[in-house]
């Protein structure tokens, strides 16, 4: 049991640290739990705070995870297509 090592740091370990722990213990689905097509390839956080609770994460495609952070409307605003700036409602 991990709790037991003298090294184990509970929830104040680094970005890397939390994603491998709950990565090795969630299991990953076929389809991105958002939009139920694509294959998920990212584990994220459902909330602002990684914690070791295995319901706070997801497995989810890239597409869902760059509209969940905004990353997909920043790049279309980048690149100009303000007509094509992607919703996640529309999934």
């Amino acid at each position: 049991m991990a709790e037991k090592n003298p090294m184990w740091k509970g929830d104040k370990v680094g970005y890397q640290a939390i994603h491998g722990w709950i990565k090795s213990r969630k299991l990953k689905p076929n389809l991105c739990e958002l939009c139920k097509i694509n294959p998920p390839y990212d584990l994220a956080s459902k909330g602002d705070i990684y914690t070791r609770n295995l319901n706070d994460w997801m497995w989810i495609c890239r597409r869902c995870h760059m509209l969940l952070d905004g990353r997909l409307v920043n790049l279309h605003k980048v690149r100009g297509d303000t007509n094509r700036v992607p919703l996640l409602s529309k999934m």
